[in-house]
């Protein structure tokens, strides 16, 4: 009970002295509170283009972060009209920036030459490539039949790994498959990827065919095009992980 009532006190006598004390030190509302309410707006629609980026089109979520960065500039560019203090001419810096910004991104995404969405990105972004040359990209069981007769052509093994733009986990899998230890144990499989970004009857019928929920899933396929069950992995793991399942498939038809 004492705990308890110790808790309580410690609980509530805090809100009782901020209560008492506090409007006389926090700042009085005023035009800044409706600035800062105006900037949590912008925050939480570049929070939305951020959460919905996982199942957009790199192009179009491209475009909606050119359009808050024109529509950043348009509002802190009617600031700069309003205002009649020192602090006008850098809401008007920031809004060229952003006026500059949200131009390249919405006519980049949107043009068909050099300057699209994946060479703004790729001048911006120092990144590694998405894909590596290796890796053999089907969208369709027609893509995948080829595939599984190369390999039974080669005599090779194959790695079917189901990925996705909008999968987050995905990208954990691209980073452990891009180990230089990885890399070098798969040297003997046919790498081919699943590509299930786009939500249609294709990738309908290639998940359905080996009964996949969603990626990432990997499954593999022997030297003469047969799979075991008990060698697929759902999820993304960690290179110990999948080095450790590479050992235990040498031959599963």
């Amino acid at each position: 009970m004492a705990a308890l009532f110790l808790f309580g006190v410690g609980m509530g006598v805090p809100l009782l002295v901020f209560g008492a004390l506090g409007p006389r030190f926090l700042p009085k509302p005023g035009k800044w509170l409706v600035r800062v309410q105006h900037a949590f707006g912008f925050i939480l629609l570049g929070v939305a283009i951020s959460i919905f980026s996982r199942v957009l089109s790199q192009q179009l979520t491209l475009q909606l972060w050119g359009a808050l960065a024109m529509g950043v500039a348009v509002y802190l560019g009617t600031q700069f009209l309003m205002a009649h203090s020192s602090g006008r001419f850098v809401s008007m810096g920031i809004a060229t920036v952003a006026m500059l910004i949200g131009s390249v991104l919405l006519i980049g995404s949107a043009g068909d030459d050099n300057l699209t969405a994946t060479h703004i990105l790729d001048r911006f972004v120092l990144r590694e490539s998405e894909q590596a040359d290796y890796v053999r990209t089907i969208r369709s069981i027609s893509a995948l039949d080829h595939e599984l007769a190369a390999a039974r052509a080669e005599n090779k093994p194959i790695m079917l790994d189901f990925s996705a733009d909008w999968c987050v986990e995905c990208k954990a899998m691209d980073a452990v498959l891009r180990r230089p230890d990885v890399r070098q144990r798969l040297q003997s499989f046919r790498m081919v990827r699943a590509d299930v970004t786009a939500v249609d009857a294709a990738s309908r019928a290639l998940m359905e065919r080996f009964e996949i929920v969603g990626p990432p899933t990997v499954l593999f396929f022997g030297r003469k095009g047969g799979s075991d069950p008990t060698t697929r992995i759902i999820g993304a793991v960690d290179a110990n992980a999948l080095l450790a399942k590479l050992s235990t498939v040498v031959t599963v038809d």
